[in-house]
């Protein structure tokens, strides 16, 4: 039965058989790269927010001799981007720059950015190294 069916066909049927499959496969394949490139142009349009990577070291504010000290405050933080020697002075003012970029095309609004510390953590680490330096 099978073998009737493949005599029917002469070799330009054959042909045109094998080039119109070619032709159904080459229209999938281009009808799906198609939809990739349109999921990619609009993706490009998106805001893309980038965190730098950073670190930054944390000491304890030096407090003048002529201030009141009631009570040592752990919270009294002073952080730098560079280590410090213990010579160096702990005090004024104190910013923590961190470099946040837009790389995608789009525009970012209302960007909102959460750092949650644990400062009961801090405290027992701050408090940890000030034993072991005793």
């Amino acid at each position: 039965m099978i073998s009737d069916f493949i005599i029917l066909f002469t070799v330009s049927d054959w042909i045109n058989f094998i080039s119109a499959i070619s032709a159904l496969l080459t229209a999938a394949v281009t009808f799906i790269t198609v939809r990739e490139i349109k999921k990619q142009r609009e993706h490009s349009y998106h805001p893309d927010i980038n965190i730098a990577n950073f670190e930054f070291y944390v000491y304890k504010y030096d407090i003048d001799e002529e201030e009141n000290e009631e009570e040592e405050n752990i919270f009294s933080l002073y952080y730098s981007s560079k280590k410090l020697s213990e010579m160096d002075p702990k005090r004024g003012y104190n910013e923590l720059t961190i470099d946040i970029s837009n790389i995608g095309l789009g525009v970012a609004k209302q960007v909102s950015w959460n750092w949650f510390v644990d400062f009961n953590e801090i405290q027992k680490t701050l408090q940890s190294s000030k034993k072991n330096l005793s």
